[in-house]
């Protein structure tokens, strides 16, 4: 072999490499680096500890593509029977609470509004719905007597009118047809005309 005359500067920078890649090639990690390193730079040259990986590479691949799709499956599988669970839970629940409202007195339509205003509302708690509901829907005030006892039956009987009406009943032990049928006229006609006065 014919003898190559080169400077000193790159022989050491030579035998700095061939040390550097020595060293490399002794590490385990490194030598797998390194080989990978030589076969992607030049993928037609053999390296057999490289080229036998290949195969088993594509297997290992193919095989933790199969165990992520598993368990992005059972993932999904346990979030959706979590769902169903908290589903019929909130269902139980409602059912729970419209029961409370029917033993307290709601009838259906009462409920069926409740459900309504809480669905318009975006209200959760049926029976903060169903208070709400009161508070927008008060019960009517109940009767109350008048004056001394008495219901009213006989305020606004001062006018002139009401005494006809009155002494025309006592006089006929209240079988004067003609003065109740007047009376009963004109509270129809003091009702539609919204006269509160009878």
């Amino acid at each position: 072999m014919p003898k190559v005359e080169i400077d000193e500067a790159e022989l050491l920078a030579s035998q700095q490499v061939v040390h550097a890649v020595n060293q490399m090639m002794a590490n385990p990690k490194s030598r797998a680096m390194l080989l990978h390193a030589r076969k992607t730079a030049d993928p037609a040259a053999s390296v057999p500890e490289v080229d036998s990986m290949i195969p088993v590479a594509g297997a290992l691949d193919r095989f933790a593509k199969q165990l992520a799709e598993d368990k992005a499956e059972r993932a999904a599988e346990r979030e959706a029977a979590a769902n169903e669970r908290r589903l019929e839970q909130a269902t139980r629940e409602v059912e729970g609470v419209k029961s409370r409202l029917k033993a307290s007195g709601w009838t259906a339509d009462g409920i069926a509004a409740v459900e309504k205003l809480a669905e318009e509302r975006g209200i959760f708690d049926l029976e903060a719905a169903a208070a709400l509901h009161e508070k927008m829907n008060p019960p009517p005030p109940p009767a109350e007597p008048n004056g001394m006892g008495s219901w009213g039956f006989f305020e606004g009987a001062a006018d002139e009118g009401s005494d006809k009406f009155v002494k025309s009943m006592l006089e006929s032990g209240g079988e004067d047809e003609g003065a109740l049928g007047r009376e009963v006229r004109a509270a129809l006609t003091d009702y539609r005309n919204g006269v509160n006065a009878r």
